[in-house]
């Protein structure tokens, strides 16, 4: 199947792209070397902001109380199940990880309602919701006309830097969202580019030059930046490096997914899983953190060998895959979802 045809209604290089950027996520909240670290860090959440963006349709005629109400529904909802899913079970394996734990006792839950998470991967969901409605607000009321949006999206670049330069931060992490909406504006804005140069490259068999053309600009300024670029905490060095970084890692990822989905047949299992995995990213972002650390406090009763880490990892795998069976056909309604799948 061509990366750009449509499987039962989605897009197949979107699902392995979402997919690969998953990964990204559970391997890059691992104990990886720092360089390798680095680069993942550099790129991984800037993807997701930019592929909601990509799908985002709307223009001067958008319904904003519809748009909020499905925000609602596939973004609040399942923060609020995970995050109560957190809520319960981080205090009590206070006493028995070797991971800080945001909260070690049930009295300090008010400042999770009050402040948001601080660090886990939960952040991600009210940023994308906030980041969402504005642009939503944005395109209403630019009616969709590229030079005002793009004027609005750079002042939001500079304002997303000098938070960052400052280090002032907002409950909820606020001050990412001028950061995230200018990949979620690049995300909405170049996607008739994307698509026309996606078939060019595809029919010129031009991918592979260009994903290591891409990979390489990625990974210069990576280490020109000198810092890891850390969405989470609004944590950037050098606001060009940074962009450009960021940019040429997400257009890597894009030729990466059609080159793999071209290349791999449907019953290709590295095809199949990272599609699976695209396919359930709230999940997958919502849960894996929570997975470790319940992995990580039973491991203590074990000596570290090679063997109990093996074990760790294809338990943690399984639990994941089980954990998305178990939601998509049981409480696929705090997806947002109208059915099981």
């Amino acid at each position: 199947m061509n990366a750009l045809e449509e499987s039962k209604g989605r897009i197949v290089w979107i699902d392995f792209f979402k997919g690969f950027g998953a990964l990204l996520v559970v391997f890059g909240h691992s104990n990886l070397p720092e360089n390798l670290s680095w680069w993942i860090w550099s790129f991984h959440m800037p993807m997701f902001f930019f592929i909601s963006g990509y799908l985002f349709n709307g223009d001067k005629t958008i319904d904003l109380n519809r748009v909020v109400k499905r925000r609602i529904e596939t973004l609040l909802i399942p923060y609020l199940f995970f995050s109560v899913l957190f809520i319960i079970i981080l205090p009590v394996l206070n006493d028995k990880s070797r991971i800080p734990l945001e909260i070690g006792s049930y009295s300090e839950v008010s400042k999770i309602i009050l402040h948001g998470w601080k660090g886990l991967a939960l952040w991600f969901i009210p940023v994308l919701f906030f980041t969402e409605i504005l642009f939503a607000v944005l395109i209403k009321y630019t009616g969709n006309k590229f030079w005002p949006a793009l004027l609005t999206v750079l002042f939001l670049c500079f304002l997303g830097y000098y938070f960052s330069m400052e280090r002032i931060h907002f409950p909820y992490k606020i001050e990412v969202v001028p950061t995230a909406l200018v990949f979620y504006a690049l995300g909405f804005y170049s996607k008739d580019q994307v698509r026309s140069s996606l078939k060019k490259t595809i029919q010129a068999n031009r991918q592979f030059i260009f994903l290591i053309l891409f990979l390489s600009i990625n990974i210069l300024f990576c280490y020109l930046n000198q810092d890891k670029l850390d969405m989470c905490f609004n944590r950037m060095n050098n606001i060009v490096f940074t962009y450009l970084s960021a940019v040429s890692g997400i257009f890597f990822s894009i030729l990466l997914s059609c080159y793999s989905t071209s290349y791999f047949k449907d019953s290709s299992y590295i095809k199949i899983i990272v599609t699976y995995l695209g396919r359930n990213t709230m999940i997958i972002l919502g849960i894996h953190q929570l997975i470790k650390i319940c992995l990580s406090s039973l491991s203590l009763l074990f000596d570290q060998t090679l063997y109990i880490l093996l074990m760790k990892h294809i338990i943690f795998w399984l639990l994941l895959h089980l954990i998305i069976l178990t939601i998509n056909k049981h409480f696929y309604y705090i997806l947002g979802k109208k059915r099981s799948v």
